[in-house]
């Protein structure tokens, strides 16, 4: 039975991988499209297949060099199912601490019953026993993390960021991110990190370590805090004092930063076009007890029913600064993705402006960490809006100084506060109208 089980949870992990590496699909499409294989499973067998899955996305390239350096030649692509099975079991050996030999005999027991890989059951069989055996070895080795990065996120980060920055971007990106808790009344973090058993970072965020249900923890029920990572925290403190003030947060869902303003006291407008993530900023609101003004809308239709000094955009994008805890979406997206979403936000930032009374304060910001979609975007605005003045960011905002670019931008990368668990990467950019 045991052997059985081992069996189907590395078969499912494989189906996931297979469709997120060869159809693009997100891991959580792709967990709904196999949710039969997954019923099959218990609790415990679907955790250790989610845990599979996102190590090996995590880990792609660094377990798929160590098991290519035992094969004789490179595989051909009718052969790309058997490879991901080896990256599969590679990862279990070298990165998840699994018992090498089950990973072994489980890996080549699923070969053996798939027609697609029934060919390769050999080599399977020959190359993750060798990766086993010379376990601490390749370990030792240090294989770059940048290794583990698609061709075309690694070219555009290390374009612009730099080899060694790349490669310490990477390193944050290989392990799980930590789950972080805003706390709904400034002066309780101490008490609430003390409840969840975390730690207070500098921002004031509680950190706690990833694991178990987040609604089992204690505060969840009585709306103390809500999850968002340090990061994405931060462009609403580019506001400045909001209390009083009507805000309006474009592209809320799914609702931390909506929860940040109306906890500071501003008169809120939360504004989605996604009717589903909507109702997850409603449930959020009434956990914490805050009373949302919610407005299912495209963005960049909305218009306010009156003037707003204050405006956050949060728009959508490629998501590549939080593929830490999605690392999926290096494999989905891709350099086309980025134009597209390029010209969205444009269309967002332009709707945005056009509705900002003279003397306003609007906050763009991204959880991307490509130059099209940050500093670029911002610079385009600039050009063609000449109402709007761009207000350089400092320390005395609430950031950390290493978060502040020469530019005056707030930019977060993976690998700031690697020490303390890293952080999500964030873009955000303040302009003002001028009177």
């Amino acid at each position: 039975m045991v052997v059985d089980r081992g069996i189907i949870s590395r078969r499912t992990g494989l189906g996931l991988l297979e469709a997120v590496i060869h159809r693009r699909r997100t891991l959580d499409q792709a967990m709904r499209e196999r949710a039969r294989d997954l019923g099959r499973l218990d609790s415990r067998d679907q955790a250790f297949v989610r845990r599979l899955v996102l190590g090996t996305l995590r880990r792609f390239g660094q377990s798929g060099k160590a098991a290519h350096e035992f094969l004789a030649k490179p595989l051909a692509w009718p052969a790309r199912r058997a490879d991901l099975l080896l990256r599969l079991g590679a990862t279990e050996i070298l990165y998840l601490d699994g018992q090498p030999h089950a990973a072994v005999n489980s890996a080549v027991a699923v070969a053996s019953a798939d027609p697609k890989t029934r060919p390769y059951r050999r080599l399977v069989n020959a190359v993750l026993r060798r990766v086993a055996d010379n376990r601490q070895e390749l370990l030792d080795r240090n294989i770059p993390f940048a290794e583990n990065l698609p061709e075309w996120l690694r070219e555009s980060w290390t374009a612009r960021f730099g080899d060694e920055t790349t490669e310490s971007i990477a390193s944050v990106l290989a392990l799980p991110a930590p789950l972080d808790l805003t706390c709904r009344v400034t002066g309780e973090e101490s008490s609430v990190a003390r409840d969840v058993g975390g730690t207070v970072l500098p921002n004031g965020t509680v950190r706690c370590s990833p694991g178990g249900s987040v609604e089992d923890l204690p505060g969840f029920q009585s709306g103390d805090w809500w999850v968002q990572d340090a990061a994405a925290s931060l462009p609403v403190r580019l506001l400045g004092d909001v209390r009083d003030k009507l805000v309006l947060d474009l592209c809320a869902a799914p609702g931390g930063k909506s929860l940040q303003l109306a906890s500071a006291g501003a008169r809120l407008i939360s504004v989605d076009h996604s009717q589903d993530r909507l109702r997850l900023v409603e449930e959020n609101f009434q956990r914490t007890g805050f009373d949302p003004h919610i407005v299912a809308c495209d963005a960049a239709d909305f218009r306010s029913p009156e003037p707003a000094p204050a405006i956050l955009l949060d728009a959508p994008c490629t998501a590549t600064g939080i593929s830490r805890r999605h690392p999926d979406i290096r494999f989905v997206k891709s350099v086309r993705d980025v134009a597209e979403m390029a010209a969205q936000q444009h269309l967002l930032l332009k709707a945005a402006a056009e509705q900002l009374p003279p003397g306003g304060l609007l906050v763009y910001c991204v959880c991307s960490l490509q130059a099209e979609e940050g500093p670029d975007q911002v610079h385009h605005i600039l050009q063609t809006r000449r109402d709007l003045k761009h207000v350089p960011i400092t320390a005395d905002d609430g950031v950390s100084p290493e978060f502040v670019t020469p530019d005056g931008h707030l930019q977060t990368l993976p690998c700031h506060w690697a020490e303390l668990g890293g952080l999500d990467g964030f873009f955000a950019a303040r302009l003002r109208k001028s009177t």
